[in-house]
């Protein structure tokens, strides 16, 4: 296997020019300096700087070929790319250097690039420092501690911003001023059982109220770990992943592989995606694929989002007084009322004009099936 090696040299590349290193580029306390359109192919080989300097201008460093796993690294000291490509026909990239800084695209083409514990610091502004072109067969992964891609930038009234193309999009009210997005891949664990392989930590400077927040969150089908998309929730942890609250969704795809919660009070915290669970201390149970599909199934609330009332419709098989509740995304139980249902549909309607926007769920008390949910917004 051969390798470019440089050493003490200065080489300057020009214009369109490509420089191609089959086996690996290592960079021994020289300098490149890139000014124009410079592409740099690594075939089979390893980026390594060692003492060397590495000016990027508009340059891409693509890193090709299918070099065994030992050699399909980045490693040495830290380098700042301009574009860096994962084209690999065979094996991952591993990062091996402390960190990896992108100021404009991490692109995907083929094969994955394992963190390996390390973070990728992506550049600031939308529309510079982002991931391109990521999906279910090409990613960033890695369980390990520390493993992350983080990317810092200023929001006021973001507008479905897809946040460094790392898979959050947020709408929200206000101005936050910097903002951080840290994305990890190591499942949390939730009070249902481990959630997806990714979780997104998103800190701001600022902390506005009347915020309204939408969040979309966007997973691959090879993050799943083994859930159903069909029961994904969004889930939030404001104690570093100490404890986590199910904040429920307001929509959902799994052919375009997102769920989404609108009228967020606070986007700031750890969230991820899991299966709903139902609330702790009370006497629901979720349903299993032994029990009897009961009437919960076919309830509905509407209208849903609510902003003076929410009816709660209940189908009944017999003639018997219940009480229906609504607890807040703690559990809570914040209204209920005696309902006396007949052989039939019934409705139940409750005021919630003095409850806080969120999250809420509706139940009958004492029953072992899950809430249905529901979101409280406020006056357009």
């Amino acid at each position: 296997m051969k390798k470019i090696l440089i050493i003490n040299v200065l080489i300057l590349l020009l214009g369109q020019t490509s420089l191609f290193s089959q086996g690996g580029l290592l960079l021994d306390s020289a300098q490149i300096v890139c000014s124009g359109t410079i592409k740099i192919v690594i075939e089979n080989g390893r980026w390594k700087n060692t003492g060397g300097t590495f000016t990027k201008g508009n340059s891409t460093v693509k890193l090709a070929g299918n070099a065994s796993a030992a050699n399909s690294v980045l490693e040495g000291d830290v380098t700042t790319f301009h574009d860096l490509e994962i084209a690999k026909s065979q094996n991952n990239v591993k990062v091996l250097s402390s960190s990896v800084i992108v100021n404009s695209n991490l692109r995907f083409t083929s094969r994955n690039l394992d963190l390996n514990g390390k973070s990728v610091v992506l550049g600031t502004g939308f529309s510079s420092g982002s991931l391109s072109n990521e999906n279910t067969n090409s990613y960033t992964y890695s369980a390990l501690p520390l493993s992350s891609v983080t990317k810092t930038h200023s929001i006021s009234n973001p507008s479905n911003a897809h946040f460094g193309g790392m898979g959050m999009r947020i709408t929200a009210t206000g101005s936050f001023g910097n903002t951080t997005l840290d994305r990890r891949h190591k499942p949390q664990n939730l009070p249902s059982g481990d959630g997806i392989q990714k979780y997104w930590r998103l800190s701001t400077t600022n902390n506005p109220a009347g915020q309204n927040a939408t969040l979309r969150l966007q997973y691959f089908d090879s993050e799943l770990n083994g859930l159903a998309e069909a029961d994904l929730t969004i889930w939030r942890s404001t104690n570093n992943g100490a404890s986590w609250t199910d904040m429920g969704r307001s929509s959902s795809s799994s052919s375009q592989n997102y769920v989404e919660q609108i009228a967020l009070a606070d986007i700031n915290g750890w969230w991820t995606l899991g299966a709903p669970t139902p609330f702790s201390g009370g006497a629901i149970e979720r349903i299993t694929a032994t029990e009897k599909p009961l009437r919960t199934m076919l309830w509905s609330i509407y209208p849903n989002p609510a902003t003076d009332f929410v009816t709660v419709s209940i189908p009944s098989e017999k003639v018997e007084t219940v009480v229906v509740e609504l607890l807040d995304a703690k559990g809570l139980v914040v209204l209920k009322q005696v309902a006396f249902l007949e052989i039939a549909e019934n409705a139940s309607t409750f005021q919630i004009q003095s409850l806080p926007q969120g999250i809420y769920f509706a139940r009958i008390a004492g029953s072992p099936f899950k809430p249905i949910p529901f979101v409280k917004v406020g006056r357009s």
